[in-house]
């Protein structure tokens, strides 16, 4: 929070909890911030940024809308209202009641919420065609990002390593089975490997929008730059990530220092290739790769893990669109292995390829259409 000081003085917040509903709580210094005359300040809708469910419907929060919700804003007088919400036991796998399938959006939003203040504000803004589609690419790009799977597995991961040293006194104190503890870990784990589709076909069908479009975005070469995509910077390559194809997306670039914009290059001819920002519905299978001019230091072909048993994961630039194949090499000559030949975008690659039943050391090549690279590769067999 730019600027937001945590403290009680600098700070207003208001309460909407069915347990707690007209008591202060915590930093709660009164319902309504003051002015500067003490006269209690009106909510302005102007005044109010309400906080879509994206990221609740996503992880399945349960309470949003109807309970365990603040909103506050910071004494200022260009301070915007914001959500917070808390108390989030019924997320995540955490309750029978509420399985990974469970639609949570249709609860928040549906005829449930039909005299609820919240719901009521959010759907006369979405009745704002801008809005609406910020809204559903916001959704997206969150769902794509910060909740994908690999990012959301990853914070379980680090979440749990912080406070797993103190799970033994924990259950010596209190009395269950440690093991209880590991099992709702992985119960979490499973969840946020299994939502995501359910989660995008559900806001898909709730705002009966069109088809799922898969979208693939990557920059060469390597860290030259990043590509603006709704709301969000991306910085690493490649990038999947699903929209949908009745609401325009829009896409940008910023140039890494040393390099400079040059094109685009990308599966839809109607986007003028030379134009930094780009407006379009996007269609599933759509490709664009933002081309700079300009140094980097990179190298131009990494294979990992190495020594191997029966992967290995292949790192390299296409500097163009193309034919590219990978083979795999035996130092005497005798042996040549193909192990991928296909056409695809430029950009940085990283493709897991499935090694053949061989023991031995090896080359790795990659041909394309503009280069051919090898590396050594020691394939060994577990026993």
């Amino acid at each position: 929070m730019t600027n937001h000081t945590a403290r009680a003085d600098h700070l207003t917040t208001r309460t909407h909890d069915s347990h707690t509903r007209g008591r202060a709580q915590c930093s709660v210094t009164q319902s309504r911030p003051p002015s500067r005359r003490g006269r209690a300040l009106p909510l302005a809708p102007s005044s109010f940024v309400p906080l879509g469910p994206r990221p609740c419907a996503h992880a399945l929060g349960l309470d949003w809308l109807y309970n365990n919700l603040k909103f506050w804003r910071a004494r200022v007088d260009t301070a915007k209202w914001r959500y917070i919400i808390f108390d989030l036991d019924a997320t995540l796998g955490g309750v029978s009641f509420a399985p990974i399938e469970f639609d949570a959006l249709d609860r928040a939003m549906g005829s449930y919420g039909d005299t609820n203040r919240h719901v009521i504000i959010f759907r006369k803004l979405l009745e704002n065609r801008t809005y609406f589609e910020y809204f559903i690419n916001r959704y997206c790009d969150l769902a794509n990002t910060v909740f994908s799977v690999k990012n959301f597995s990853e914070s379980v991961d680090k979440a749990a390593d912080r406070i797993e040293y103190a799970i033994t006194r924990h259950y010596e104190r209190w009395g269950a089975e440690e093991n209880d503890w590991y099992e709702e870990v992985e119960i979490v784990k499973t969840y946020v490997e299994e939502r995501p589709p359910y989660a995008i076909t559900q806001l898909q069908q709730f705002y009966e929008l069109g088809e799922q479009a898969t979208i693939h975005m990557n920059v060469y070469p390597p860290r030259s730059g990043k590509i603006e995509l709704n709301s969000i910077s991306l910085r690493e390559f490649p990038f999947d990530g699903i929209y949908f194809e009745d609401v325009p997306i829009s896409v940008g670039v910023t140039e890494n220092q040393g390099f400079q914009f040059s094109h685009w290059e990308t599966n839809r001819g109607e986007l003028n290739p030379a134009s930094t920002n780009q407006t379009f519905l996007p269609l599933n299978g759509d490709s664009l790769t933002a081309v700079f001019t300009g140094n980097s230091t990179f190298s131009a072909l990494d294979v990992f893990p190495n020594p191997t048993s029966s992967s290995a994961t292949v790192r390299f630039v296409n500097e163009k669109k193309g034919r590219v194949s990978v083979y795999l090499n035996s130092l005497d000559g005798r042996t040549k292995l193909e192990l991928m030949n296909r056409v695809i975008q430029s950009g940085s690659h990283n493709l897991a390829l499935q090694l053949p039943d061989v023991e031995g050391i090896f080359l790795l090549t990659v041909n394309t259409e503009t280069s051919t690279n090898s590396q050594k590769l020691v394939i060994v067999k577990t026993k």
